[in-house]
């Protein structure tokens, strides 16, 4: 009988004040429990959390259509380019709290490896409850996946990420890279992801 297909992380543990989150590639049982960040909007009208839930059930559409394109780890992403260097690859990464007994997956990305080679986000969210308003806001649990957003690029030495920014969201992203003035456009050159990968890998060391 074979064994369960062992999660391999995408990037390093990276850890937070409450404890280790892990990257690995979503599975079944995390589309389920994706499903159940429903019952956080219940007599809730904040649109952070709302926003959460949609993206959540938006990536797991998508990823349902890449079947046969999806790359669950590093090494099968960059199998994808080898034996294809035109390949376009969507790869469902699932933040893990290790400290968590429940809601394990505070935070998810969606991205899509261009035939390119640039990295176009389609989704990156954190749990409802990790969200502004939500009752563990401030985690750094956005930091943590855009550490390993930029990991997986600079492993495949892509010249850009790029995606769309939200009215919700544009905020964060000019904090994160500090500056201003982004409109729905996001666009990330590889020495400035380069810098940031290591700024924040630097600023969660302290």
């Amino acid at each position: 009988m074979p064994g369960r297909l062992k999660k391999v992380p995408f990037a390093k543990r990276v850890r937070l004040d409450e404890g280790l989150v892990e990257f690995v590639p979503i599975r079944e049982p995390d589309v389920r429990e994706m499903k159940r960040w429903q019952r956080y909007l219940k007599h809730s009208g904040n649109p952070n959390k709302k926003n959460a839930v949609e993206f959540a059930s938006l990536a797991i559409q998508r990823w349902r259509e890449a079947r046969g394109s999806r790359a669950d780890s590093l090494a099968d992403l960059q199998h994808f380019i080898q034996d294809n260097p035109r390949a376009e690859v969507t790869v469902f990464v699932g933040a893990k709290a290790r400290w968590r007994k429940h809601d394990r997956l505070i935070g998810i990305l969606l991205f899509r490896r261009t035939w390119a080679n640039n990295v176009y986000v389609h989704y990156i969210t954190s749990h409802p409850e990790y969200n502004p308003g939500g009752k563990w806001e401030g985690s750094g649990i956005g930091t943590a996946i855009t550490i390993c957003l930029t990991e997986i690029a600079k492993k495949i030495d892509a010249g850009v990420i790029w995606g769309e920014t939200t009215q919700n969201s544009v905020r964060f992203y000019e904090k994160l890279l500090g500056t201003s003035g982004i409109k729905d456009r996001l666009y990330i050159e590889r020495w400035k992801y380069r810098r940031l990968n290591a700024v924040l890998k630097k600023k969660l060391q302290r």
